[in-house]
């Protein structure tokens, strides 16, 4: 099977010819339908998780950890899925909840940029009939991720004002469940592009810069960009006992004034992930129409293209590619 890999640190990602995987007991087969492009790849393959190593990420790895698609062979113990099952690999816990990063297809084993995956059964969940492959591969991280960063870390609801930095498709979906929870959600980003996309999403407004609103107008701010001085910037223009949510892997390392951090009592919270429930809550609501994950495909063979135009910064949404469909040679 076809598969793009992370082999060193040199932030090119490696097309390999590997031999299909065979599912243990607590395993399933997937054929991969869909496998979504994440900034996340992008830091693995410029060594970005090298200190995450004993969390499960290492290389030689298959990447890719937004996937979804149809059971292809079940192990000898699994009862709840059969062959032809429509089925999504939820990213089961984040950091939180233990083991989360050593069982995670595409950080702490082989992904979804393949042919075929090998998934737990414990990750598994099955995908509603009305609801397209894709969507519920690019949801299990770019859409989850989000809606724990914004419901359970930014605690969204009536009332509250949110900022969302950043309105790649981490930050679109954002904004989506900010204005699900009933907040008034603003956005912002340097590429004023992103602004009519954004307030489809919900968003009340769209402003390049913190500084072009009111001080102290946020009660939670939660950053997608991680560029550091994103997150400065939060630290300075949140209310007193505000909420900043860093979830961009922007930069590795940053400079913040913890003075302010201390003085204004700000909670800071780092976040990745979702949990189980929270990707099915997901699912619900994209059967019901309520959250429309902005998607692009592109062709398998273009992935390290796509790559690239990920690390531009010029994606609205989520691009994702279908594996299945690789052209023939």
């Amino acid at each position: 099977m076809q598969t793009y890999r992370y082999e060193t640190a040199d932030g090119v990602i490696k097309q390999r010819k590997l031999p299909i995987p065979e599912p243990a007991a607590d395993e399933v087969l997937i054929t991969v339908k869909a496998a979504g492009l994440c900034h996340s790849d992008l830091h693995i393959l410029h060594g970005g998780f090298e200190d995450l190593k004993p969390f499960g990420v290492h290389a030689p790895l298959t990447l890719g950890h937004e996937v979804a698609g149809i059971v292809n062979k079940v192990g000898s113990g699994v009862t709840s899925f059969k062959p032809g099952d429509r089925v999504a690999v939820a990213q089961v816990g984040y950091p939180k909840e233990d083991a989360a990063w050593e069982i995670s297809v595409g950080l702490g084993v082989d992904g979804g940029l393949a042919e075929y995956c090998i998934a737990n059964v414990r990750q598994l969940v099955h995908v509603p009939a009305n609801v397209a492959l894709h969507s519920a591969a690019v949801a299990t991280d770019a859409v989850s991720t989000a809606y724990h960063a914004v419901v359970a870390e930014a605690e969204a609801r009536p009332g509250k004002n949110i900022a969302i930095l950043g309105l790649g498709g981490l930050g679109l979906n954002g904004i989506v469940a900010a204005a699900l929870r009933g907040a008034n959600v603003y956005g912002f980003d340097i590429d004023t592009g992103k602004f009519e996309a954004a307030c489809k999403s919900g968003a009340i407004a769209c402003h390049q810069s913190l500084d072009d609103v009111e001080d102290a107008f946020f009660d939670s701010i939660v950053d997608f960009a991680g560029v550091g001085k994103t997150t400065a910037l939060a630290i300075k223009r949140v209310k007193v006992g505000g909420v900043v949510v860093l979830v961009g892997l922007g930069v590795n390392e940053a400079t913040l004034p913890t003075s302010l951090l201390t003085m204004k009592s700000i909670h800071l919270r780092g976040c990745m992930g979702a949990s189980l429930q929270e990707y099915r809550e997901v699912l619900e609501y994209i059967s019901a129409g309520k959250i429309n994950p902005v998607t692009e495909q592109i062709a398998f063979e273009d992935v390290s293209g796509g790559l690239e135009r990920l690390a531009s910064g010029k994606i609205s949404g989520r691009l994702w590619t279908d594996p299945s469909a690789m052209r023939q040679v």
